[in-house]
């Protein structure tokens, strides 16, 4: 019996996020087809030591530009031969086609679509979001013109309504969908994903602790690094007038120099912590479900916070935020920063929901019950079985 595989494109293992998805459709695929080996298409991950990926139970496989184009130009490479024997694609970006990430990116993660088809590949955009498509004149004739062919090969499921109403003119059996993480409701089972489970140690949480989880996009998006610096300040500020113990967490590599740099303000405050060691996406989870609340601005730190039913004070940059504090009823705890945030109001919030997190907890606890009663999973491989001919 030849080998199958199963493609996870738009995932990788730095952001916690992104883990999380990656192995969230590893356990699902595991359970559905042990079978098929599964193929973690991640450039950034396969520059990682080969000791490192040699402990994953599953092949990183560098996934550049030159190697979409070798593929589509018929060259003969490790890659293409998988591919052929490859019986799903799954696509868990998180955003990544919109003129908000680039017109480069956005014809990147179009071509992976291409390269779906080439092969006649069932391939799944999963639960994500998209847009806007406000690329110049030149970008927008090129990438609308791809969209028109591509976008209606693979199944597609928009994580709001905004991405639902973009993505519409070019596919339209599009489906609304909760994020991939939120919907499923079973725990990690890291013998699939390791050789060897790392030997992490969760972390001891006190009682009374918050943990703030900041965003280096937050800073991206243009906004003053001294007005962040004045909102986080405040904030720890009121949290220490009410007792709380707060815990500096970096959900993504690359926010551990804003947690570093958050702490420099309470430099010899002990109640004032950052964890600074690289955990996996579980272990974020195991501490997202032991304290009171989180001060959030990663995405994916708020739905590991709503899996298990603890609120969220969000400083957001995009509409995504919007739809999914709505989802859960938690507008109010929303500050955008593309607004102007009133810092007397979001420490007035802060105090606000530490007297109100119960009340927020059973809220999130009602909606998550039926966020889970339909899995994406589910759905799509119950009605759409084009992987059998393969």
């Amino acid at each position: 019996m030849s080998k199958k595989y199963i493609a996870i494109v738009g995932g990788e293992l730095f952001n916690k996020g992104a883990q999380a998805m990656t192995f969230t459709v590893i356990n699902e695929m595991k359970d559905k087809y042990p079978d098929a080996e599964i193929l973690l298409l991640s450039s950034m991950d396969y520059e990682r030591s080969e000791e490192d990926k040699a402990n994953y139970k599953f092949e990183i496989l560098r996934w550049s530009i030159k190697d979409k184009i070798s593929i589509v130009s018929g060259k003969q490479t490790h890659l293409r031969e998988k591919l052929k024997k490859t019986i799903l694609i799954f696509d868990i970006s998180g955003f990544a086609l919109s003129s908000q990430r680039g017109f480069k990116p956005s014809v990147q993660y179009l071509l992976n679509i291409h390269i779906a088809k080439k092969f006649n590949i069932p391939m799944y955009l999963m639960p994500q979001s998209f847009g806007p498509f406000n690329y110049s004149m030149l970008e927008s004739f090129v990438i609308k013109s791809m969209m028109k062919k591509l976008l209606r090969y693979p199944i597609v499921f928009a994580r709001e309504e905004a991405g639902l109403a973009e993505v519409k003119d070019y596919n339209k059996n599009v489906k609304r969908s909760y994020d991939l993480v939120l919907q499923s409701s079973k725990e990690y089972d890291l013998e699939k994903i390791y050789h060897k489970i790392p030997n992490e140690k969760p972390l001891n949480i006190d009682e009374e602790t918050v943990a703030i989880v900041p965003n280096m996009k937050l800073y991206e998006q243009g906004e003053s690094p001294e007005l962040l610096e004045q909102i986080y300040r405040a904030i720890i500020v009121k949290l220490l007038e009410l007792e709380k113990k707060v815990l500096l967490l970096s959900h993504s590599t690359e926010d551990m120099k804003i947690c570093k740099s958050i702490k420099n303000l309470f430099p010899d405050n002990k109640l004032v912590n950052i964890h600074q060691e690289e955990i996996n996406c579980v272990n974020i989870d195991r501490i997202l479900n032991k304290v009171d609340f989180i001060i959030a601005s990663r995405y994916h730190s708020i739905i590991h916070a709503y899996k298990n039913n603890t609120p969220a004070i969000v400083i957001g940059w995009a509409v995504k935020y919007d739809e999914l504090l709505s989802t859960f009823g938690q507008e109010r705890y929303l500050f955008q920063i593309k607004k102007s945030i009133d810092i007397n109001k979001i420490v007035g919030m802060t105090e606000y929901l530490n007297l109100n997190q119960q009340k927020e907890k059973e809220k999130i606890r009602s909606k998550l019950l039926e966020v889970q009663t339909n899995n994406v999973f589910d759905s799509i491989l119950s009605k759409d079985k084009r992987w059998e001919k393969k």
